[in-house]
């Protein structure tokens, strides 16, 4: 049961870090998560993931999900694509 509250928590907290502002338009969530260093640049290059578009579809994902076991250690910028 502990296993299952942390993987819970973990997603808790990458989904609050993906929320488009403030923390969502430098990808904070992406190095959270253990992606690429070049990920957040690309976040914060691209004025916030375009805006702010690519840290809400990034909320979105991360809280339809059941796990985030497919967002973990992920490299590619749209990690909802498969």
């Amino acid at each position: 049961m502990n296993t299952k509250f942390k993987k819970k928590n973990k997603k808790l907290v990458a989904a609050i870090l993906a929320f488009p502002f403030p923390f969502g338009i430098v990808g904070l969530h992406r190095i959270y998560l253990g992606s690429a260093p070049f990920v957040p640049i690309v976040y914060i290059g691209s004025l916030g993931g375009v805006f702010g578009i690519l840290p809400l579809i990034d909320f979105i994902a991360i809280l339809s999900q059941p796990t985030i076991e497919e967002y973990l250690d992920n490299d590619k910028v749209f990690m909802w694509i498969k």
